[in-house]
């Protein structure tokens, strides 16, 4: 690709992708911050990170999802529930890594809620107006 004269080369794909996810990383890490806080305030009680953690997971997911549903134009469900089930994989094998390694009831619910916040945001991606330019 050529502007102005100069070569640029044009990553395409692979560099919506980065994007996508730099952005729900984004949120996710504003989310924990701000829950963060909330966590500080001295009647607040501890057994709340988890859902917080949850609850900042979706919303990464969300605008991820939502990112690359609005660049591919179609299939937002798809993107966004491939989208939700990576956050997911992710999330998971790092608990098994470093946690204590076992599935339970919380890791069922936070497989729901990653999926179905990554479908919603792929839709609401999908029929927002912005220049669509790739194609999945």
């Amino acid at each position: 690709m050529k502007m102005d004269g100069k070569k640029t080369a044009d990553y395409g794909l692979p560099m919506v992708m980065l994007k996508g996810v730099l952005l729900g990383l984004l949120v996710f890490a504003g989310c924990m911050l701000a829950f963060a806080a909330v966590l500080l305030i001295p009647n607040i009680n501890g057994g709340l990170a988890a859902p917080f953690a949850t609850v900042s997971l979706a919303a990464g997911t969300f605008v991820a999802a939502w990112y690359l549903a609005g660049k591919s134009a179609k299939k937002g469900y798809l993107v966004g529930a491939i989208c939700g089930g990576a956050v997911f994989c992710a999330v998971t094998l790092l608990a098994l890594a470093f946690g204590d390694g076992e599935f339970t009831l919380q890791t069922v619910f936070r497989l729901l809620i990653l999926l179905l916040s990554g479908t919603v945001g792929g839709i609401v991606g999908v029929n927002r107006s912005a220049k669509r330019k790739y194609s999945v």
